[in-house]
């Protein structure tokens, strides 16, 4: 739910091969090494690469790019620089975005041996919140499919300052691992197959220079293969053999079962795959929430209309639980555990909460006095009847389980809305709540709305003239008309 008064914010993942638009970014070239004094700078920051050596450390352990505190460093790969010293124009530029940030250092290295790349090394300071666009170009590609009169980007990355210029990577290369050090720390926490946010993400492994390789089956209406990650190890001279580290990342395209398989064995042959991963994925919410094998959905709704309860920006909303495994190794047999949950997004998956699944006592729910503002248990409900209790398909009519066949659960809370009408948030409801709001609808107070939800009474996410007219109507029917004595 979002009020109509409040601009809504939009963050765009970007992905690998994305055209830059050239107006309103500055161009420029390889040039020579130079530093400025600040924090973007080698002498105080020593993990930014100062040598070709250290250029290929780097992204061996970061990837190609790397935030700490108000900087951010890009260590773009590029092979056949063409000289600038012969007139003609640079193969390479980065563009970059106005303002936001500045480059304190610049460098690009070669290799003493035979190698057939090069690295530019780039360091950025946060100078001003706001976000940052960079983007590597290749000038010689000259494509209309591609290019559609725009630079042709081999990579781009985007980056976002807050107001402390506290320096994060708001693209999916912030999450997503580009790496074989990222790889093999996204794959011990997540495993090979995982749900990240909406993706789909498997990380798989395979032999350089063999005939076996991976292969994707999937419905192109169900979902799209959006991002193909290789993570090997970079050398300064190519080795023959070794191990290729990729990272396949679907998205969803619409709500029901989506199925993905992906086949490793020798490719074109029509032999027997040597190892196959066929999995079914949940897709519900417009493509935006995705539960894999044995994920736990929960979430508050509306117990009159059966809407999700939407958070206010910051709120969070905690969860119980009673947990116990039965054991010999003390006196009663159990050993308990109860750890306090949040949540500050709803729906949402709990990947902890799910870990305690297969403990022999496994329960929990909402909090009484933790819960969405302006909600309530429904009327005759107590604590104890509004929590989940695993291996029980038998629920209440205020906790709706459902239950899917890859073994995801989807767990529903319903709560009944507490103080309709109270706008102003003192706790009651009457004509001073129809005051505030009629004077945050003409602009006269823009703060002095408190309680948003209680005001919304059309229940459409804004607040309007309708709610107004709404309130008006409440305000007659509860007003008491007290006879007057007239002399």
């Amino acid at each position: 739910m979002k009020l109509s008064r409040l601009a809504a914010v939009l963050t765009a993942a970007v992905l690998a091969f994305v055209p830059f638009a050239p107006d309103g970014i500055d161009a420029v070239g390889p040039k020579e090494a130079h530093a400025e004094t600040g924090i973007a700078d080698p002498s105080t920051n020593d993990w930014i690469p100062t040598s070709f050596d250290e250029a290929l450390e780097f992204r061996n352990e970061y990837g190609e790019t790397m935030c700490a505190g108000s900087v951010a460093c890009v260590v773009f790969r590029e092979t056949d620089q063409q000289p600038a010293d012969d007139g003609a124009e640079p193969r390479y530029k980065v563009l970059t975005s106005n303002g936001v940030m500045k480059e304190g250092y610049r460098a690009t290295f070669t290799s003493d041996t035979n190698s057939d790349y090069v690295y530019e090394v780039i360091a950025y300071e946060a100078v001003e919140p706001g976000d940052f666009d960079i983007a590597l170009v290749d000038t010689w590609l000259k494509s209309y499919a591609l290019d559609l009169s725009y630079y042709h980007a081999v990579s781009s990355y985007s980056f976002h300052s807050d107001d402390d210029l506290y320096v994060t990577q708001t693209d999916i290369y912030g999450w997503l691992p580009d790496c074989v050090t990222e790889f093999k720390q996204y794959t011990d926490a997540h495993g090979e197959c995982s749900v990240h946010d909406n993706y789909i993400v498997y990380c798989v492994t395979e032999g350089i220079g063999t005939a076996y390789g991976w292969q994707t089956s999937f419905n192109g209406e169900e979902a799209e293969l959006t991002n193909i990650s290789y993570c090997s190890y970079e050398t300064s001279i190519p080795l023959a053999g070794g191990t290729s580290y990729i990272v396949y990342v679907f998205k969803p395209l619409k709500d029901g079962i989506v199925n993905i398989e992906l086949q490793y064995g020798e490719l074109y042959s029509g032999a027997d795959p040597v190892k196959t991963y066929s999995d079914e994925f949940v897709v519900m919410n417009g493509g935006e929430t995705v539960l894999g094998k044995g994920m736990l959905l929960v979430s508050f709704v509306d117990h009159e209309t059966g809407d999700l309860i939407p958070f206010a920006e910051g709120e969070q909303v905690m969860l119980s639980t009673n947990i116990g495994y039965k054991t010999d190794s003390v006196s009663d047999g159990w050993v308990y555990t109860g750890p306090i949950l949040v949540m500050d997004k709803n729906p949402e998956v709990m990947d902890e909460l799910a870990g305690f699944r297969d403990a022999d006592l496994f329960e929990f729910g909402p909090m009484e006095y933790q819960l969405p503002a302006g909600y309530t248990f429904p009327a005759g409900f107590t604590q104890g009847d509004m929590m989940y209790v695993g291996g029980s398909k038998t629920q209440s009519d205020a906790v709706f389980v459902k239950y899917y066949d890859n073994g995801a659960i989807e767990v529903s809370f319903r709560l009944s809305f507490a103080d309709k009408g109270d706008a102003n948030g003192d706790g009651s409801f009457n004509i001073a709540d129809a005051v505030t709001l009629q004077k945050w609808l003409t602009g006269e107070d823009s703060s002095a709305v408190k309680n948003w939800r209680a005001a919304d009474l059309c229940r459409d996410g804004r607040l309007d003239i309708f709610d107004l007219c709404v309130l008006r109507t409440m305000l007659a029917r509860n007003t008491v008309e007290i006879p007057v004595l007239i002399d």
